[in-house]
C-alpha cells in the first residue's frame, strides 16, 4: 500500500525525468550504440511504460475497465499504476548506473574483451544448420499458408495450435541469419531470406516473424561495418518496420 497516491500527471513527470536523465548519462558515459543492451532497454521502457503512462494521463482506459474487458477482473487502479511505474523507473536508474560502470571498466581494460568470451563461430552454426533447417523447411511446407496452393495447412488435430509446431516456421529464418552473420550478405543467402520473409508476410499474423529478422539483419549490417549508429538508409528501414509493428 502507498501512503500517498500521486496523480497520473505527477507519475508521467517522474518517469519522463528519469528517462531523460538516464539516457543523457548513458549517452555521455556508457558508450551507447545500436546493439548496446541499454539502447534496446530504453526503447522497451519508452514503449511499454512512458508512452502508456502518457496515454493514460490523456484519458485512455486502464486495463480491465468495464469499457475494455470484463467482469472477471477488477480495474487497474491509479495506485497500482504508480507503484509499477516507480519500480520501473528505479530499475531503469539502477541499470543505467550498471551500464556506466561496465563502460568504465571496459575502457580501463588494456587487453580488450576477456579471453573466455565465446563468440558465434561456424563450428557452432553447422550442427544447428543440419538439424533445424530441414525441420524448419518441413514446418513451413506443412503449417504455413502458401499463396501457390489452395489447400489449407495440414491438420494435426490438437497439436495444430501448439507452439511447439508453430515455432518451427521461424527456424529457417534463424538459420539464415546465422549464416549471414558468418558469411555476410551473399546473394544466395539474401535471396533465400527474401523468400522466407515474403512467406512470413503472407501469413498475415505474428508480425515478429518478419520484424525480428529485419531488425537482426540491420544489426548484422551495422556490426560488419563497425557502425555505432544506423545510417540514413538503415534508419529509414527501421522506421518502416516500426510502422509495420504499429499497424
Amino acid at each position: 500500500m502507498m501512503f500517498w497516491t500521486p496523480s497520473l500527471e505527477f507519475i508521467v513527470a517522474v518517469d519522463v525525468a528519469t528517462v531523460v536523465v538516464s539516457i543523457a548519462l548513458a549517452v555521455r558515459f556508457a558508450r551507447l550504440g545500436h546493439s548496446h543492451p541499454a539502447t534496446i532497454y530504453y526503447a522497451f521502457h519508452l514503449l511499454v511504460v512512458t508512452f502508456r503512462l502518457i496515454s493514460l494521463s490523456l484519458g485512455a482506459d486502464p486495463l480491465f475497465t468495464p469499457t475494455r474487458l470484463t467482469s472477471f477482473f477488477e480495474p487497474v487502479t491509479t495506485e497500482e499504476i504508480a507503484r509499477a511505474s516507480l519500480v520501473a523507473d528505479l530499475a531503469l536508474a539502477i541499470m543505467t548506473v550498471a551500464w556506466i560502470r561496465a563502460a568504465v571498466h571496459e575502457t580501463n581494460r588494456p587487453d580488450g574483451a576477456p579471453e573466455h568470451v565465446r563468440r558465434l563461430e561456424l563450428r557452432f552454426i553447422r550442427p544447428v544448420l543440419w538439424l533445424f533447417l530441414p525441420l524448419g523447411v518441413v514446418g513451413l511446407l506443412l503449417l504455413a499458408a502458401n499463396p501457390l496452393v489452395d489447400s489449407t495447412p495440414v491438420d494435426f488435430g490438437d497439436w495444430t495450435s501448439s507452439g511447439w509446431l508453430g515455432i518451427s516456421q521461424t527456424w529457417p529464418g534463424l538459420v539464415l541469419l546465422a549464416l549471414i552473420y558468418w558469411y555476410g550478405f551473399r546473394r544466395a543467402l539474401m535471396a533465400a531470406m527474401a523468400v522466407y520473409l515474403l512467406v512470413m508476410v503472407y501469413q498475415g499474423f505474428h508480425r515478429f516473424r518478419f520484424i525480428i529478422p529485419v531488425l537482426l539483419l540491420c544489426e548484422i549490417y551495422l556490426d560488419r561495418r563497425r557502425l555505432r549508429w544506423p545510417s540514413a538508409g538503415v534508419a529509414a528501414l527501421l522506421l518502416s518496420v516500426a510502422a509495420v509493428f504499429f499497424t
